[in-house]
């Protein structure tokens, strides 16, 4: 079977049907599901419950597609973030609410890889046509030309940021999870002009901005940061008004008033949730100290 779990209001028809997703599981007689309508099993882990869609739990293997991209929130997004999307529906939005920062997001993403990697049996990633800049949605398309794939998807994801020019220190959900597959970095071996090659011009200075100023600082110094930094986002002129974002929000922090949507600023967790979710990229985010 294929699957997938979509975030906020996003339908998942229309998805299948505008990908090809739909017409190829047609064509092969394969059954598409949407993750949670075969019901949720949860999870109770050391950090959080964890809501999975029964099918992944349930399935014998897994092979994990995702795409190769930068990610404001994360940096970088590839096969172990990709996992993320086998939890049900809404509950992403609860776990963005429940651990905002990067470093607590961190912390799911490697607990999530953790409680399925035994099942995923291959990781894919499609690099033919991916993403850079202001990712995970809203970003510029970059034509990599490339399909990696790998059966850890620490190693996976691994020469895929490197392909792109950043250095395993800046991601470290990824870097973690090395112990959980139990390889070291220097077990993944890159041959040929690959070994050392970065794609050019790839904009990953606009994700790594807020990285490098606030990682610079004392510990003590990056707590009061984090509090008055802030992704505010900022709505074009042309926004369809479709509310996606609005009802895709974890914390009800966005709201429509006289044709405009607006933000309760002291609810934003800077989960970056409307920002993917929106369908238009109506959404950039304008990122301040106040």
């Amino acid at each position: 079977m294929v699957g997938d779990s979509f975030g906020g209001a996003v339908k998942s028809n229309k998805v299948w049907e505008v990908t090809g997703i739909k017409a190829v599981c047609e064509k092969y007689n394969v059954k598409l599901i949407e993750f949670g309508q075969q019901g949720v099993t949860t999870v109770k882990s050391d950090i959080c419950n964890l809501n999975f869609c029964k099918n992944v739990l349930d399935a014998d293997v897994i092979i994990n597609i995702s795409k190769m991209k930068t990610h404001s929130l994360m940096l970088f997004t590839g096969a172990i973030k990709n996992l993320f999307g086998t939890i049900v529906g809404l509950g992403k939005s609860e776990l963005h609410k429940q651990f905002p920062s990067p470093q607590q997001f961190s912390l799911v993403l490697i607990k999530i890889y953790e409680i399925l990697k035994n099942k995923v049996i291959l990781n894919i990633m499609d690099g033919i046509i991916g993403m850079h800049g202001e990712g995970p949605s809203a970003g510029k398309p970059y034509h990599f030309g490339i399909l990696l794939a790998s059966r850890k998807a620490t190693a996976l994801d691994y020469v895929a940021l490197k392909l792109m020019g950043f250095t395993l220190d800046q991601l470290l959900y990824i870097k973690n999870s090395f112990k959980i597959d139990d390889i070291l970095e220097n077990e993944v071996i890159v041959e040929g002009k690959w070994k050392d090659f970065v794609f050019p011009k790839v904009r990953i200075k606009p994700v790594l901005l807020t990285y490098n100023i606030i990682n610079k600082l004392p510990n003590f110094v990056k707590v009061v940061i984090y509090v008055v930094f802030t992704y505010r986002p900022k709505f074009k002129k042309k926004c369809k008004l479709c509310l996606v974002c609005v009802n895709s929000c974890p914390t009800s922090a966005l709201f429509m008033k006289n044709n405009r949507i607006l933000i309760k600023k002291s609810k934003c967790i800077k989960c970056l949730c409307c920002h993917e979710m929106c369908p238009f990229n109506m959404i950039s985010f304008k990122k301040l100290f106040f």
